[in-house]
């Protein structure tokens, strides 16, 4: 992927990954926000940081409104959740929408977490952000395209300050 070892850390498969990512900068009190329908294991860790779980529907023609996302940021967010491309209504978010999403979550001190475990259907990445933002936590899965859920790997992409908290 063109990064060094101190951006990535390992973990058992990605649902692994995203609790570690809750356990380490989710914040008692604070809020998780997600577009739903989503992934639940989001909500689940959400609460057992004890975090407030804030969703975003979706329209009723399954098009999302990110402004309504951002309407949502703000000094009680401490985690923004965009799986992209999504599971299951399948959309996927533009560069320019999660820019946006990066730097209303930045004001606030909050972090975004990129979930990309249906990327290899998807011909975009947000890769490059985490060499632009200290606030963005990409997460992957091998068991998708690479047909290996039986190894259970997964991986946490980020700022080396990130991947240290994490590996911590």
């Amino acid at each position: 992927f063109g990064l060094k070892p101190e951006n990535v850390t390992l973990t058992d498969g990605s649902v692994v990954a995203m609790g570690y990512v809750l356990k380490v900068f989710g914040e008692p009190g604070k809020n998780l926000i997600c577009a739903t329908p989503t992934f639940g294991m989001y909500k689940v860790y959400a609460d057992m940081q004890g975090m407030n779980t804030i969703f975003v529907h979706y329209e009723d023609d399954y098009t999302f409104d990110i402004n309504k996302m951002l309407d949502q940021i703000d000094d009680n967010t401490g985690l923004v959740s965009l799986v992209n491309p999504s599971m299951p209504i399948g959309n996927v978010y533009s560069e320019e929408d999660i820019r946006k999403v990066i730097l209303k979550a930045k004001e606030h001190n909050a972090q975004v977490i990129i979930d990309e475990a249906y990327y290899y259907f998807y011909d975009k990445t947000s890769l490059e952000l985490i060499k632009e933002f200290d606030n963005v936590i990409i997460l992957r899965t091998f068991s998708k395209m690479l047909s290996l859920p039986a190894v259970r790997m997964g991986v946490i992409i980020s700022n080396p300050d990130n991947i240290q908290y994490v590996n911590n």
